[in-house]
């Protein structure tokens, strides 16, 4: 059956009930009895309407319930059609939650889509402004860094020389650099670093005080010698220089230090200007143990050294050898320090042997040595009046001797090369000082040739005394002055050097000299300096063969800039060259002189190369004839130089130290040709103090280390613990007071070789007085034949006599033609009697015979004075007895 739709059925109901509601009012309308006809009729009429009615209604009810029940049934089917749809609208209800679920899960995840969809709107915009940021960054950018920069700049443009009252790393090494480099004194460094900053657009603020200056050069002293024990450290070899000058009376040198590193490299090191009382060779041993010294005190102070110190035997087992110049006190320099090296192995050998000995067998070598000790400074009495420091240095000097012995012991069971290796020590003699000194005596040979050949020889170039004591009538006087004066070549650049070239600024004509060549030449001169210091200075003026033939081609192998050799050790066949050249000469002066010789330099020249100068050997030969005497004096010249060469070469010698050398050896040692480096340190510390005179050593040495050995770079590397040990080395070196030190210990040993001098002058005076007694007392005899029966007493008195007469009349420049022989010289008599008939001819013809009072005790000049000098040395002086004596 059809589903009913709810509409219809609503209808029907409807119907139904309106039906039933008319029936029922019909019912209740029946008319009463008493009106039953006339009602009957119209109530049957009614009734047959109403019957039919009813039967309409009936048929309407019949049809209506048919309808009722049809539509029950459909109502019925409706029902299970309406349970059907319950049911399914229950499922439907279920899906319709499950869907509300899912809508609400659905309306979740659409609220959170709709925030991520704000979060990705934000984010766009976020984007786009990023984007926009971004498109505009790079202005913005440069706007951020142009005020960066604007702000960093103006802090940059502003030095601070202090921080909080600590003077920065950087400061300090500006401050060190303005003083050794650029020679800016101590007191104007701030004032130069406010200039420069100034003249950058800096601004500074605060200063440093010239105090602080000179512990900032202090510091660099410091860090300049730990510099050279670091470079020790790692050293094969090492070679010590020194050179003395004298500046306003006290005496100075200058020491150089060459290692050689474990890679071959080769470096100098200047190690400061020592001014020391004296210039002996014991005085510069001294100084020189007295450097390493005090290098090994910095090392073994210093953060560095803590846990690998170092011992005195550590830097002298490196030396190898000296270089100086061939004076005998350097001679006996080097011998001193090869002693001392050799001494200091042996301790430290001894001493390896005493540590590894067990401390009974110890204790029992030390007993047995001690009381040597002991008795040897006056015995166990006086070792216990002494002090702990006092039996302490006893102690220690015991030790040493002990040392050294088992040492030496121990040295002698090695083999005989590494003995040899242990105490290699080379010497080796400046070759520019050979040159000089072979030139000057080339010259004095040159000097004796006028004599010998009976020539006039050069004239002689007098000074004022000396031209008035040549015209005076007195023979001696006469003879003295022509001694004392010079003559040659050599004689006159000496007097042009000290004329237009004097030492002093205020003598002589140094400007004129300029200045006048400037007008006739067109160009300003100047002259060279003619200091014995100055090697060839002399060498045109004196003869210009020997300087193109030697000189200029020895000096150019040894120093000039094509030279094949830096090291001198190197230079033994140079010397034989030299030397065969030299023989050559003498032997076939044609080689210089001959017609071909301006053009046969191959031949001539030491190194077979151009002259130096052509120009000055064409001009010797156009102008031969003019000089008939230059063949005797040439050979002379070089005769004279050659021996000096053989003697100043004598290092080079075959059989020597230096000719005995191995190929590795001689790489290993390090010498240098010249020494120049130690020549120019003396002159720029003479220099130095000269515009600074004011300036201690210890801040010139330390100003002159840092320029020459590049300390600056050195301390860049060094960490900041090691820097600030240093600063409180140099604030402890600079409250110590080391030049009023240095001072006091010149005076002390000023004074006490003034009591030494003094008391032997008090001796010798009282010699001389004893021997002036026992002169006088003697008996003049002029009768030769009468003395020949004397005894060689007698003779001697009379010598002595005749001594006394000539020290009285000539003084100490007397003739050697009238000098009496020394006692020494004139052993048997037939000797003594051979100078006393030449001195009595000699007294005879001077007519010394006619004055009674020649002869007789006279005071030695200089004696007086002497004495006064000595008083004055020795007392204790006040400012008023200073200014009286000056």
């Amino acid at each position: 059956m059809g589903r009913i739709s709810a509409a219809k059925k609503r209808r029907v109901d409807k119907a139904a009930k309106g039906a039933a509601a008319r029936f029922r009012g019909e019912k209740e309308n029946v008319p009463t009895t008493r009106a039953l006809p006339k009602a009957m009729l119209t109530m049957r009429n009614n009734a047959k309407r109403d019957a039919a009615t009813i039967r309409g209604f009936e048929a309407k009810l019949s049809r209506a319930k048919d309808a009722l029940r049809e539509t029950r049934q459909r109502a019925d089917v409706a029902e299970k059609q309406a349970s059907n749809v319950r049911h399914l609208a229950n499922a439907r209800l279920s899906e319709v939650k499950q869907l509300r679920a899912r809508v609400a899960e659905q309306d979740e995840l659409l609220a959170k889509q709709a925030d991520l969809q704000d979060t990705v709107n934000r984010l766009r915009r976020t984007n786009k402004t990023l984007l926009m940021r971004a498109s505009r960054s790079s202005s913005v950018r440069h706007r951020a860094v142009a005020k960066a920069l604007a702000r960093q700049t103006e802090s940059a443009r502003i030095i601070y020389l202090k921080q909080k009252g600590i003077v920065p790393k950087n400061i300090r090494r500006i401050s060190r650099n303005l003083v050794a480099l650029c020679g800016v004194s101590a007191a104007r460094v701030s004032t130069a670093i406010g200039v420069f900053a100034r003249g950058l657009g800096f601004r500074v603020y605060g200063s440093i005080s010239a105090r602080q200056v000179g512990r900032h050069i202090r510091e660099g002293g410091q860090l300049a010698r730990l510099q050279m024990v670091m470079a020790a450290r790692k050293a094969k070899s090492a070679t010590v220089a020194c050179d003395g000058m004298t500046h306003k009376g006290r005496n100075y040198t200058a020491q150089n230090l060459h290692i050689v590193s474990e890679t071959g490299n080769i470096r100098k090191y200047f190690c400061g200007l020592i001014s020391s009382p004296n210039h002996t060779s014991e005085t510069q041993t001294a100084e020189w143990k007295s450097f390493f010294t005090r290098l090994k005190e910095i090392w073994n102070k210093c953060p560095l050294g803590t846990h690998a110190p170092m011992a005195m035997h550590h830097f002298t087992r490196l030396i190898r050898g000296m270089n100086s110049d061939h004076a005998a006190d350097q001679h006996k320099t080097a011998r001193l320090i090869m002693e001392w090296c050799q001494a200091t192995d042996r301790e430290a050998r001894g001493n390896d042997i005493l540590v590894s000995l067990p401390p009974t067998e110890l204790l029992a070598v030390l007993c047995e040595n001690l009381p040597r000790h002991i008795d040897r400074i006056g015995g166990a009495a006086v070792y216990q009046l002494m002090s702990a420091e006092e039996r302490q240095a006893v102690y220690d000097e015991m030790y040493r001797e002990l040392s050294i012995k088992l040492g030496q012991e121990a040295f002698e069971q090695l083999p005989a090369s590494v003995k040899r290796a242990v105490d290699l020590f080379v010497w080796c003699g400046c070759c520019m000082h050979k040159d000089l000194n072979a030139t000057k005596g080339g010259n004095v040979s040159l000097m004796a040739f006028w004599a010998a050949a009976g020539i006039p020889g050069p004239a002689k170039l007098m000074n004022k005394e000396q031209v008035a004591a040549s015209a005076s009538s007195d023979s001696e006087a006469v003879l003295r002055s022509e001694l004392a004066a010079g003559a040659g070549g050599v004689k006159l650049a000496m007097l042009c050097g000290l004329l237009f070239k004097n030492k002093s600024d205020k003598l002589g004509q140094h400007e004129s000299f300029r200045i006048f060549f400037e007008s006739r030449v067109g160009r300003i001169l100047a002259y060279p300096g003619t200091s014995n210091n100055r090697f060839q200075s002399y060498l045109l003026a004196a003869i210009a063969l020997y300087a193109e033939a030697i000189s200029y081609p020895y000096m150019r192998e040894v120093r000039g800039p094509q030279r094949t050799e830096s090291n001198a050790l190197n230079l033994g066949p140079l010397h034989e060259k030299l030397i065969q050249h030299c023989k050559d000469i003498i032997a076939n002066p044609d080689l210089l002189l001959s017609l071909d010789a301006p053009s046969n330099y191959a031949a001539g020249a030491l190194d077979g190369n151009q002259w130096e100068h052509p120009e000055i050997v064409f001009a010797v030969h156009q102008r031969m004839h003019e000089y008939p005497h230059l063949r005797g004096a040439l050979v002379a010249f070089f005769t004279g130089a050659l021996e000096v060469w053989e003697r100043f070469a004598a290092e080079y010698r075959t059989g020597g130290v230096i000719d005995t050398l191995s190929d590795s050896e001689r790489a290993d040692i390090f010498m240098p040709n010249t020494n120049d480096a130690c020549e120019g340190a003396v002159g720029d510390g003479r220099q130095d103090m000269r515009a600074n005179g004011n300036i201690t050593l210890a801040t010139h040495n330390a100003k002159s280390m840092m320029r020459l050995n590049g300390t600056d770079e050195f301390i860049e590397t060094l960490s900041d613990d090691v820097l600030a040990h240093f600063r409180r080395e140099a604030r402890v070196e600079d409250a110590m007071g080391l030049a009023r030190q240095e001072r006091a210990r010149h005076t002390e040993e000023r004074l006490r070789v003034q009591r030494e001098r003094r008391e032997k002058e008090e001796k010798q005076k009282a010699a001389q007085d004893a021997l002036n007694r026992r002169l006088d007392s003697v008996e003049l005899c002029l009768e030769i034949d009468t003395m020949r029966g004397w005894t060689n007493n007698k003779i001697d008195d009379q010598l002595d006599w005749h001594r006394r007469w000539h020290r009285q009349r000539c003084g100490k420049k007397c003739p050697d033609t009238h000098q009496i022989p020394l006692k020494a010289s004139v052993k048997n008599k037939q000797l003594k009697l051979e100078a006393l008939t030449a001195a009595v001819e000699y007294y005879s013809s001077s007519g010394a015979a006619c004055d009674p009072g020649v002869g007789s005790a006279t005071e030695t000049p200089g004696e007086t004075s002497a004495s006064v000098r000595d008083d004055f040395l020795t007392s204790e002086m006040t400012l008023d007895d200073l200014v009286m004596y000056g």
